[in-house]
């Protein structure tokens, strides 16, 4: 049985919805997965997303870390925590060719970098925001966006 109530994914769905009309993004299908289990190599990750930009199509994976910060009530955290994955659709492209062809010892470095620079644009679209824009992210939704879920129980 799955961890995750049905408030948090609607939440979630809210979230991706209306920050990927703001980050004109709102063409891409976006697919949730809710997992079960931390990934082994990052047991504090949030959430990840692989980008598919030739088909415009991601998915976002969400890990019980992330349901533990909707737990506590920290939404501008978690709403923060999926602005940064989203944000990733716009560095994708360039990032994933850079890394593929870089030299063992500068892929390391690109992967901090790109961090680094998705976080900063986050952190802009944030500012840009109307104040308390966590709480009423499902207003901030003008387009349609697909958002498939996955539950792996």
């Amino acid at each position: 049985m799955s961890q995750y109530t049905e408030d948090f994914k609607k939440y979630v769905f809210d979230c991706i919805e209306g920050l990927s009309d703001v980050l004109y993004i709102d063409g891409y299908d976006f697919r949730v997965v809710f997992n079960d289990t931390q990934p082994q190599s990052d047991m504090m990750m949030y959430a990840d997303i692989l980008v598919g930009s030739t088909y415009l199509e991601a998915t976002i994976n969400v890990y019980p870390s992330c349901f533990s910060i909707w737990s506590d009530g920290n939404l501008e955290r978690l709403a923060h925590i999926l602005l940064h994955e989203l944000c990733h659709v716009h560095t994708d492209a360039l990032y994933s060719w850079a890394r593929d062809d870089a030299r063992p010892l500068q892929k390391d470095f690109i992967v901090q970098e790109n961090e680094n620079l998705v976080e900063r644009v986050s952190r802009i679209v944030s500012g840009l925001l109307p104040d308390r824009w966590c709480f009423h992210l499902a207003g901030l939704n003008h387009g349609e966006v697909s958002v498939k879920v996955v539950d792996k129980s």
